[in-house]
Protein backbone atom coordinates (compact mmCIF):
# COMPACT_ATOMS: atom_id res chain seq x y z
CA UNK A 1 0.00 0.00 0.00
CA UNK A 2 2.92 2.27 0.61
CA UNK A 3 4.45 1.44 -2.70
CA UNK A 4 1.46 2.22 -4.50
CA UNK A 5 1.27 6.10 -2.00
CA UNK A 6 4.66 6.64 -3.38
CA UNK A 7 4.06 6.11 -7.16
CA UNK A 8 0.38 8.18 -6.86
CA UNK A 9 2.79 11.22 -5.44
CA UNK A 10 5.37 10.38 -7.90
CA UNK A 11 2.88 10.87 -10.98
CA UNK A 12 1.68 13.81 -9.35
CA UNK A 13 4.85 16.16 -9.06
CA UNK A 14 5.76 15.28 -13.08
CA UNK A 15 2.17 16.70 -13.72
CA UNK A 16 2.41 19.41 -11.33
CA UNK A 17 6.39 20.08 -12.84
CA UNK A 18 4.98 19.64 -16.33
CA UNK A 19 2.32 22.35 -15.90
CA UNK A 20 4.44 25.12 -14.37
CA UNK A 21 6.36 24.34 -16.99
CA UNK A 22 4.20 25.51 -19.19
CA UNK A 23 1.92 28.11 -17.70
CA UNK A 24 3.07 30.80 -15.81
CA UNK A 25 1.61 32.14 -11.97
CA UNK A 26 -1.60 33.13 -13.12
CA UNK A 27 -2.07 30.32 -16.06
CA UNK A 28 -0.99 31.82 -19.22
CA UNK A 29 1.02 29.69 -21.43
CA UNK A 30 4.84 30.01 -21.54
CA UNK A 31 6.49 30.30 -24.34
CA UNK A 32 7.89 26.75 -24.28
CA UNK A 33 4.47 25.04 -25.28
CA UNK A 34 4.47 24.48 -29.01
CA UNK A 35 0.68 24.33 -28.86
CA UNK A 36 -1.10 21.53 -31.35
CA UNK A 37 -4.48 21.58 -32.73
CA UNK A 38 -6.43 19.15 -34.30
CA UNK A 39 -6.83 21.69 -37.45
CA UNK A 40 -6.99 24.53 -38.20
CA UNK A 41 -10.31 25.99 -37.16
CA UNK A 42 -9.36 23.87 -33.64
CA UNK A 43 -9.37 26.86 -30.76
CA UNK A 44 -8.10 24.38 -28.14
CA UNK A 45 -4.05 23.17 -27.72
CA UNK A 46 -3.83 20.23 -27.30
CA UNK A 47 -1.29 19.99 -24.81
CA UNK A 48 -2.06 22.90 -22.45
CA UNK A 49 -5.59 23.58 -23.21
CA UNK A 50 -5.01 27.48 -23.88
CA UNK A 51 -7.79 28.59 -26.17
CA UNK A 52 -7.32 30.70 -29.23
CA UNK A 53 -9.58 32.74 -31.97
CA UNK A 54 -9.47 31.17 -35.56
CA UNK A 55 -11.49 31.60 -38.43
CA UNK A 56 -12.93 28.64 -41.43
CA UNK A 57 -10.96 28.42 -44.58
CA UNK A 58 -13.28 27.35 -47.03
CA UNK A 59 -12.53 25.53 -49.90
CA UNK A 60 -14.67 26.91 -53.12
CA UNK A 61 -18.06 25.14 -53.85
CA UNK A 62 -18.17 22.36 -56.91
CA UNK A 63 -20.61 21.06 -58.98
CA UNK A 64 -21.39 18.71 -55.99
CA UNK A 65 -20.58 20.41 -53.03
CA UNK A 66 -20.76 23.50 -50.78
CA UNK A 67 -17.92 25.79 -49.94
CA UNK A 68 -16.30 22.84 -46.96
CA UNK A 69 -13.69 23.68 -44.96
CA UNK A 70 -10.56 21.24 -43.64
CA UNK A 71 -12.90 20.62 -40.65
CA UNK A 72 -15.67 19.81 -42.11
CA UNK A 73 -17.86 23.39 -41.57
CA UNK A 74 -19.45 24.17 -44.43
CA UNK A 75 -21.42 27.67 -46.02
CA UNK A 76 -23.94 27.95 -48.54
CA UNK A 77 -24.81 25.63 -51.41
CA UNK A 78 -23.18 23.49 -54.43
CA UNK A 79 -23.03 24.78 -57.40
CA UNK A 80 -24.17 22.20 -59.31
CA UNK A 81 -23.78 20.79 -62.74
CA UNK A 82 -23.59 23.43 -65.91
CA UNK A 83 -24.39 20.86 -68.84
CA UNK A 84 -23.04 20.59 -72.67
CA UNK A 85 -25.41 18.18 -74.59
CA UNK A 86 -24.02 14.89 -76.12
CA UNK A 87 -21.76 14.99 -79.59
CA UNK A 88 -21.25 12.19 -81.79
CA UNK A 89 -18.07 11.27 -79.66
CA UNK A 90 -19.03 11.54 -76.20
CA UNK A 91 -22.16 11.72 -73.64
CA UNK A 92 -23.72 15.16 -72.22
CA UNK A 93 -21.70 16.18 -69.12
CA UNK A 94 -20.92 18.68 -67.07
CA UNK A 95 -18.73 21.93 -68.48
CA UNK A 96 -16.78 22.38 -64.70
CA UNK A 97 -15.90 18.68 -63.69
CA UNK A 98 -15.77 15.45 -65.38
CA UNK A 99 -19.33 13.82 -64.43
CA UNK A 100 -20.32 12.03 -67.51
CA UNK A 101 -24.92 11.57 -68.33
CA UNK A 102 -26.03 8.80 -70.56
CA UNK A 103 -24.62 7.84 -73.97
CA UNK A 104 -22.75 9.98 -77.11
CA UNK A 105 -25.66 11.21 -79.50
CA UNK A 106 -24.59 9.88 -83.12
CA UNK A 107 -26.36 12.61 -85.16
CA UNK A 108 -24.85 15.53 -83.31
CA UNK A 109 -21.20 16.05 -84.70
CA UNK A 110 -18.92 18.14 -82.94
CA UNK A 111 -18.21 20.26 -86.10
CA UNK A 112 -15.24 22.59 -84.67
CA UNK A 113 -13.51 19.12 -84.46
CA UNK A 114 -13.69 17.71 -88.08
CA UNK A 115 -10.21 18.48 -89.39
CA UNK A 116 -8.88 19.15 -93.00
CA UNK A 117 -9.58 15.97 -94.45
CA UNK A 118 -13.11 16.10 -93.27
CA UNK A 119 -12.97 13.80 -90.39
CA UNK A 120 -15.39 14.20 -87.56
CA UNK A 121 -14.19 13.08 -83.93
CA UNK A 122 -16.69 9.59 -84.18
CA UNK A 123 -14.95 8.87 -87.38
CA UNK A 124 -17.54 9.41 -89.88
CA UNK A 125 -15.88 11.91 -93.21
CA UNK A 126 -17.55 14.52 -94.39
CA UNK A 127 -17.14 15.24 -98.13
CA UNK A 128 -18.73 19.35 -97.95
CA UNK A 129 -19.24 22.19 -95.99
CA UNK A 130 -21.49 24.84 -96.68
CA UNK A 131 -21.17 27.72 -94.58
CA UNK A 132 -20.53 26.20 -90.97
CA UNK A 133 -22.72 22.70 -91.75
CA UNK A 134 -21.00 19.88 -92.78
CA UNK A 135 -22.36 17.35 -95.56
CA UNK A 136 -21.85 13.75 -95.87
CA UNK A 137 -22.89 13.74 -99.32
CA UNK A 138 -22.03 16.15 -102.09
CA UNK A 139 -26.31 15.63 -103.25
CA UNK A 140 -26.82 17.27 -99.34
CA UNK A 141 -24.42 20.19 -99.65
CA UNK A 142 -25.55 21.03 -103.43
CA UNK A 143 -29.65 21.35 -101.69
CA UNK A 144 -27.79 24.54 -98.21
CA UNK A 145 -25.87 25.51 -101.14
CA UNK A 146 -28.10 28.59 -101.50
CA UNK A 147 -27.65 32.35 -102.81
CA UNK A 148 -24.54 33.87 -101.26
CA UNK A 149 -23.28 30.80 -99.80
CA UNK A 150 -19.85 29.35 -99.80
CA UNK A 151 -19.58 25.44 -100.40
CA UNK A 152 -16.03 23.90 -99.57
CA UNK A 153 -15.11 20.66 -100.53
CA UNK A 154 -13.38 18.70 -97.78
CA UNK A 155 -12.19 15.35 -99.80
CA UNK A 156 -12.23 14.38 -103.11
CA UNK A 157 -15.69 13.61 -104.66
CA UNK A 158 -16.99 11.29 -107.89
CA UNK A 159 -20.78 12.44 -108.36
CA UNK A 160 -22.54 11.39 -111.07
CA UNK A 161 -26.12 12.34 -110.32
CA UNK A 162 -27.40 14.92 -112.28
CA UNK A 163 -25.34 17.82 -113.76
CA UNK A 164 -25.45 21.03 -111.26
CA UNK A 165 -27.44 24.28 -112.15
CA UNK A 166 -26.56 27.28 -110.66
CA UNK A 167 -29.96 29.29 -111.11
CA UNK A 168 -31.15 32.47 -109.31
CA UNK A 169 -28.33 32.76 -107.11
CA UNK A 170 -24.65 33.76 -106.99
CA UNK A 171 -22.85 31.07 -105.06
CA UNK A 172 -19.05 30.71 -104.40
CA UNK A 173 -17.46 26.49 -105.09
CA UNK A 174 -14.27 26.16 -102.65
CA UNK A 175 -12.20 22.97 -104.40
CA UNK A 176 -10.17 23.22 -101.29
CA UNK A 177 -7.26 21.32 -103.02
CA UNK A 178 -10.04 18.05 -103.55
CA UNK A 179 -11.07 16.79 -106.82
CA UNK A 180 -14.54 16.46 -107.72
CA UNK A 181 -15.16 14.29 -111.13
CA UNK A 182 -18.07 13.35 -113.24
CA UNK A 183 -19.02 11.09 -115.64
CA UNK A 184 -21.49 13.54 -116.73
CA UNK A 185 -20.51 16.20 -119.91
CA UNK A 186 -20.45 19.06 -117.41
CA UNK A 187 -20.69 19.82 -114.17
CA UNK A 188 -22.17 22.63 -113.32
CA UNK A 189 -24.50 25.49 -116.03
CA UNK A 190 -24.53 28.40 -114.86
CA UNK A 191 -27.57 30.82 -115.62
CA UNK A 192 -30.39 29.38 -118.15
CA UNK A 193 -31.62 31.19 -121.80
CA UNK A 194 -34.40 29.80 -123.33
CA UNK A 195 -36.38 31.16 -126.35
CA UNK A 196 -40.05 31.51 -126.68
CA UNK A 197 -42.51 33.53 -128.74
CA UNK A 198 -43.75 36.71 -126.73
CA UNK A 199 -45.78 38.73 -129.15
CA UNK A 200 -45.25 37.06 -132.24
CA UNK A 201 -41.24 37.52 -131.61
CA UNK A 202 -38.83 35.29 -130.79
CA UNK A 203 -37.26 36.59 -127.23
CA UNK A 204 -34.45 34.83 -125.15
CA UNK A 205 -34.95 34.99 -121.73
CA UNK A 206 -32.87 34.78 -119.47
CA UNK A 207 -32.48 32.82 -115.86
CA UNK A 208 -29.51 34.76 -114.02
CA UNK A 209 -26.83 32.71 -112.64
CA UNK A 210 -23.56 33.33 -110.60
CA UNK A 211 -20.77 30.53 -109.92
CA UNK A 212 -17.10 32.15 -108.71
CA UNK A 213 -14.86 29.09 -108.52
CA UNK A 214 -11.79 29.18 -106.01
CA UNK A 215 -9.28 26.34 -104.55
CA UNK A 216 -7.97 27.63 -100.81
CA UNK A 217 -5.93 24.44 -101.13
CA UNK A 218 -3.59 23.86 -103.54
CA UNK A 219 -4.08 21.59 -107.09
CA UNK A 220 -7.93 21.18 -106.63
CA UNK A 221 -9.63 20.01 -109.91
CA UNK A 222 -12.78 19.79 -112.08
CA UNK A 223 -12.63 17.06 -114.38
CA UNK A 224 -15.80 15.84 -116.45
CA UNK A 225 -16.52 14.23 -119.47
CA UNK A 226 -16.87 16.79 -122.02
CA UNK A 227 -17.02 19.91 -120.99
CA UNK A 228 -16.66 21.26 -117.68
CA UNK A 229 -18.75 24.42 -116.91
CA UNK A 230 -21.67 25.71 -119.56
CA UNK A 231 -21.53 29.42 -118.16
CA UNK A 232 -24.95 31.66 -119.46
CA UNK A 233 -24.79 34.45 -117.16
CA UNK A 234 -21.84 34.60 -115.16
CA UNK A 235 -18.79 33.40 -113.83
CA UNK A 236 -15.42 34.15 -112.54
CA UNK A 237 -12.26 31.99 -112.43
CA UNK A 238 -9.92 32.31 -109.68
CA UNK A 239 -8.54 29.17 -108.58
CA UNK A 240 -7.87 25.64 -109.33
CA UNK A 241 -7.62 23.21 -112.48
CA UNK A 242 -10.41 22.78 -115.14
CA UNK A 243 -9.45 19.74 -117.27
CA UNK A 244 -11.86 20.80 -119.54
CA UNK A 245 -13.16 23.33 -121.56
CA UNK A 246 -15.56 26.21 -120.68
CA UNK A 247 -18.72 27.14 -123.15
CA UNK A 248 -19.45 30.45 -122.71
CA UNK A 249 -23.10 31.01 -124.21
CA UNK A 250 -25.03 34.08 -125.72
CA UNK A 251 -24.35 37.00 -123.59
CA UNK A 252 -22.52 35.78 -120.85
CA UNK A 253 -19.59 37.09 -118.75
CA UNK A 254 -16.88 35.08 -118.25
CA UNK A 255 -13.82 36.21 -115.95
CA UNK A 256 -10.82 34.50 -115.29
CA UNK A 257 -8.28 35.85 -112.79
CA UNK A 258 -6.44 32.42 -112.02
CA UNK A 259 -6.47 28.93 -112.23
CA UNK A 260 -6.09 26.75 -115.21
CA UNK A 261 -8.40 25.52 -118.14
CA UNK A 262 -7.26 22.01 -119.96
CA UNK A 263 -8.68 22.10 -122.76
CA UNK A 264 -9.42 18.42 -124.62
CA UNK A 265 -10.28 16.91 -128.03
CA UNK A 266 -10.42 19.16 -130.79
CA UNK A 267 -11.85 21.84 -128.81
CA UNK A 268 -10.38 25.28 -127.63
CA UNK A 269 -9.97 26.13 -123.70
CA UNK A 270 -13.19 28.56 -123.98
CA UNK A 271 -15.01 26.33 -126.04
CA UNK A 272 -16.88 27.82 -127.77
CA UNK A 273 -17.70 32.28 -126.95
CA UNK A 274 -21.03 32.44 -128.60
CA UNK A 275 -21.84 35.53 -130.39
CA UNK A 276 -22.44 38.25 -127.59
CA UNK A 277 -20.48 36.32 -125.23
CA UNK A 278 -17.86 38.32 -123.40
CA UNK A 279 -14.71 36.98 -122.03
CA UNK A 280 -12.32 39.12 -119.49
CA UNK A 281 -8.90 37.04 -118.81
CA UNK A 282 -6.03 38.62 -116.49
CA UNK A 283 -4.13 35.72 -115.04
CA UNK A 284 -3.88 32.11 -115.04
CA UNK A 285 -3.33 29.49 -117.95
CA UNK A 286 -5.42 28.19 -120.52
CA UNK A 287 -4.26 25.10 -122.60
CA UNK A 288 -5.63 23.31 -125.70
CA UNK A 289 -5.49 23.28 -129.23
CA UNK A 290 -6.92 27.14 -129.27
CA UNK A 291 -5.81 28.44 -125.89
CA UNK A 292 -9.31 30.91 -126.67
CA UNK A 293 -11.19 29.26 -129.47
CA UNK A 294 -14.16 32.62 -130.17
CA UNK A 295 -16.96 33.02 -132.88
CA UNK A 296 -18.49 35.29 -134.52
CA UNK A 297 -20.22 38.97 -132.09
CA UNK A 298 -17.95 37.42 -128.92
CA UNK A 299 -15.60 39.92 -127.16
CA UNK A 300 -12.30 39.03 -125.67
CA UNK A 301 -10.43 41.38 -123.32
CA UNK A 302 -6.89 40.21 -122.38
CA UNK A 303 -5.22 42.41 -119.41
CA UNK A 304 -2.37 41.44 -117.12
CA UNK A 305 -0.23 38.06 -117.31
CA UNK A 306 -1.87 35.44 -118.25
CA UNK A 307 -0.47 32.36 -120.17
CA UNK A 308 -2.52 31.17 -123.38
CA UNK A 309 -1.43 28.00 -124.96
CA UNK A 310 -2.13 26.40 -128.18
CA UNK A 311 -0.87 22.79 -129.06
CA UNK A 312 -1.69 21.32 -132.53
CA UNK A 313 -3.54 17.86 -131.62
CA UNK A 314 -2.14 16.05 -135.20
CA UNK A 315 -0.74 17.13 -138.52
CA UNK A 316 -3.97 18.02 -139.93
CA UNK A 317 -5.44 19.88 -136.75
CA UNK A 318 -2.99 22.83 -135.74
CA UNK A 319 -3.19 24.83 -132.60
CA UNK A 320 -2.84 28.61 -131.85
CA UNK A 321 -3.43 30.83 -128.55
CA UNK A 322 -6.00 32.56 -129.61
CA UNK A 323 -8.16 32.07 -132.67
CA UNK A 324 -11.20 34.27 -133.49
CA UNK A 325 -13.90 34.49 -136.38
CA UNK A 326 -15.16 37.38 -138.29
CA UNK A 327 -16.66 40.14 -136.24
CA UNK A 328 -14.54 39.12 -132.97
CA UNK A 329 -13.82 42.39 -130.58
CA UNK A 330 -10.15 41.99 -129.34
CA UNK A 331 -8.35 44.09 -126.69
CA UNK A 332 -5.04 42.55 -125.56
CA UNK A 333 -3.11 44.96 -123.13
CA UNK A 334 -0.76 44.07 -120.06
CA UNK A 335 2.09 41.28 -120.52
CA UNK A 336 0.43 38.55 -121.70
CA UNK A 337 2.19 35.06 -123.02
CA UNK A 338 1.27 33.65 -125.89
CA UNK A 339 2.37 30.20 -127.24
CA UNK A 340 1.21 28.95 -130.30
CA UNK A 341 1.44 25.71 -132.08
CA UNK A 342 1.53 25.73 -135.84
CA UNK A 343 -1.45 27.80 -136.64
CA UNK A 344 0.32 30.52 -134.73
CA UNK A 345 0.26 32.54 -131.61
CA UNK A 346 -2.93 34.43 -133.75
CA UNK A 347 -5.14 33.08 -135.59
CA UNK A 348 -7.14 35.95 -136.77
CA UNK A 349 -10.72 36.60 -138.63
CA UNK A 350 -11.01 39.75 -136.87
CA UNK A 351 -8.81 43.03 -136.44
CA UNK A 352 -7.29 43.19 -132.73
CA UNK A 353 -6.76 46.03 -130.86
CA UNK A 354 -3.34 45.75 -129.42
CA UNK A 355 -2.24 47.87 -126.39
CA UNK A 356 1.12 45.82 -125.96
CA UNK A 357 3.81 43.29 -128.17
CA UNK A 358 5.55 40.90 -126.74
CA UNK A 359 8.20 41.44 -124.65
CA UNK A 360 10.67 38.79 -126.13
CA UNK A 361 10.39 36.69 -129.20
CA UNK A 362 7.60 36.82 -131.28
CA UNK A 363 4.21 36.76 -132.28
CA UNK A 364 3.43 34.67 -135.46
CA UNK A 365 0.20 36.06 -136.95
CA UNK A 366 -2.27 33.77 -139.58
CA UNK A 367 -5.75 34.90 -140.93
CA UNK A 368 -8.35 32.75 -141.11
CA UNK A 369 -9.14 33.88 -144.82
CA UNK A 370 -9.28 36.71 -147.01
CA UNK A 371 -11.79 38.89 -145.18
CA UNK A 372 -9.39 40.75 -143.87
CA UNK A 373 -7.95 42.20 -146.57
CA UNK A 374 -11.29 43.81 -146.93
CA UNK A 375 -10.17 46.27 -144.43
CA UNK A 376 -6.78 46.54 -146.30
CA UNK A 377 -5.03 43.78 -145.00
CA UNK A 378 -4.90 45.35 -141.71
CA UNK A 379 -5.39 42.87 -138.31
CA UNK A 380 -3.89 44.93 -135.79
CA UNK A 381 -4.88 48.80 -134.20
CA UNK A 382 -2.48 49.88 -131.84
CA UNK A 383 -4.27 50.79 -128.01
CA UNK A 384 -3.34 52.95 -125.82
CA UNK A 385 0.19 53.70 -124.98
CA UNK A 386 1.96 51.20 -127.57
CA UNK A 387 3.88 51.83 -130.73
CA UNK A 388 3.99 48.48 -132.57
CA UNK A 389 7.35 47.19 -133.07
CA UNK A 390 6.90 45.47 -136.47
CA UNK A 391 9.66 42.95 -135.61
CA UNK A 392 8.04 41.70 -133.15
CA UNK A 393 5.05 40.10 -135.49
CA UNK A 394 5.34 37.37 -137.91
CA UNK A 395 3.75 36.61 -140.84
CA UNK A 396 2.39 33.01 -141.67
CA UNK A 397 0.76 33.64 -144.39
CA UNK A 398 3.16 32.76 -147.80
CA UNK A 399 4.03 35.34 -150.06
CA UNK A 400 2.86 38.25 -147.60
CA UNK A 401 4.58 40.36 -144.91
CA UNK A 402 3.41 42.13 -141.91
CA UNK A 403 4.31 46.27 -142.30
CA UNK A 404 3.57 48.99 -140.27
CA UNK A 405 0.86 51.59 -141.78
CA UNK A 406 1.63 55.28 -141.65
CA UNK A 407 -1.62 55.61 -138.43
CA UNK A 408 0.49 52.88 -136.79
CA UNK A 409 -1.97 49.89 -137.68
CA UNK A 410 -0.38 46.41 -138.85
CA UNK A 411 -1.05 45.01 -141.70
CA UNK A 412 -0.24 42.09 -144.04
CA UNK A 413 1.31 42.83 -147.74
CA UNK A 414 2.31 41.08 -150.78
CA UNK A 415 5.75 40.70 -150.79
CA UNK A 416 7.43 42.31 -153.55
Amino acid sequence: MKKFLVVILILFVVAAISYFALVDRFGNPTAECAHTYDNSCDTTCNTCGVERATAHVFADATCTAPKTCLCGATEGEAKGHSLFDATCAEAAGCENCDAKFGEANLDNHDFASVDEDGKCLCGQYFVARVGNVFFATFSEALEAWVDGTTMTLLTDVEYNDAEVEVLNKSVIFDLNGKNITTTLSRLFIVGSIKIEDVDDERVMILTPGELTIRDSGENGSITSKNTAITVQDKMTLEGGTLNNPVSIGDMAIFNMTGGRIIGNGSNGLVQAIMPSGTVNISGGTLYGRYGISALSGAVINISGNPTIIGNDLNERNSGAAIQVLKNVTINISGTPTLIGGSAGELFLNSCATLSCQPAEGKWRVRLANAVLFDNGGVFAVPGEGVEFDVSKFESMLEGYEIVKLEDGSLAFAEVE
